[in-house]
């Protein structure tokens, strides 16, 4: 995954929340795309109750941005990654991303044939958070590159978004995601957005 240039992703799944003694399950949605070595692209989408919010990210380096629900206006996010995975984590090298790792067999996934294996991910691995959460991954047989991580982990609604609290959902919840890779050395150009 290191010597990768690009990648597109499609994170899909739900977050499941307690909140006040009532429980919701959030759809959640974040696809985009990837620039080597720490740029990435995307469209977060949730449906809270009877809205959606949608929220455009771009990280650059180290730097965030995201624009505002309201307003639609670029800004720079103070706290990085609102509570997702990061998919440009996938080419940072230098951490494992599953431990504990059992073969679980060779499989057809998509169309084309892959090495699932399930064991445990680091979730700074993933995105800005810490802890582990069991996971499976599929691995293409032919070039190694990864095509698809299912985890189930802690998230942080807060950092997803201020419509969130304002729908009254607020402190932690359970998110159950699905993240496909594909595309792999497509052209991709990434910048960061004009912030007014």
């Amino acid at each position: 995954m290191a010597r990768v240039d690009s990648f597109h992703f499609d994170i899909s799944g739900r977050i499941n929340v307690s909140s006040g003694g009532a429980a919701a399950e959030i759809p959640i949605s974040y696809v985009g795309e990837v620039q080597a070595p720490d740029r990435s692209r995307g469209k977060l989408t949730l449906s809270v109750m009877v809205f959606a919010l949608e929220i455009d990210i771009v990280a650059v380096g180290g730097v965030t941005y995201t624009t505002n629900p309201q307003s639609g206006e670029w800004e720079v996010s103070v706290i990085g990654m609102p509570g997702i995975p990061n998919p440009a984590g996938f080419i940072r090298g230098g951490a494992t991303l599953l431990t504990r790792a059992t073969y679980v067999g060779r499989e057809e996934r998509g169309g084309e044939p892959v090495h699932h294996l399930a064991g445990i991910v680091s979730l700074d691995a993933l995105a800005d958070v810490e802890g582990e959460a069991a996971a499976d991954i599929w691995i293409g047989t032919e070039d190694l590159l990864v095509r698809e991580v299912a985890v189930e982990a802690p998230v942080d609604l807060e950092a997803l978004g201020l419509a969130v609290g304002g729908a009254g959902l607020t402190g932690s919840g359970v998110a159950a995601l699905s993240i496909r890779l594909s595309g792999y050395g497509e052209p991709v150009s990434i910048e960061a957005p004009v912030v007014p």
